[in-house]
């Protein structure tokens, strides 16, 4: 459970800082990560497929919903700007 909520964690940092790109090597290390951590405790082959998969899908799903989050957020923010409504930050201090 901590792996995959962890995995989603990771996966919405890298899409707010990079590109699709860097899920590659970042699920490599990740699953070669998990791999290494299932071998060294004596986890079955099993467990080990079954960690590393939703490592994977987690990781995915975390980059994705980042992703549509921030493509969905920009525009709006961009379009309230545009309309006066919100300059800056502290203009919304100075409101409240």
């Amino acid at each position: 459970m901590l792996l995959a909520i962890s995995s989603l964690f990771v996966g919405a940092l890298l899409a707010l800082r990079f590109r699709v790109m860097i899920l590659l090597p970042a699920i490599a290390v990740g699953t070669a990560l998990v791999i290494a951590n299932g071998m060294f405790h004596g986890r079955d082959l099993m467990w080990t497929v079954i960690a590393a998969t939703s490592f994977i899908v987690c990781m995915q799903a975390g980059y994705l919903s980042a992703a549509f989050l921030r493509t969905v957020a920009t525009p709006a923010r961009e379009a309230r700007v545009v309309a006066g409504k919100l300059t800056s930050t502290r203009d919304w201090h100075d409101c409240h």
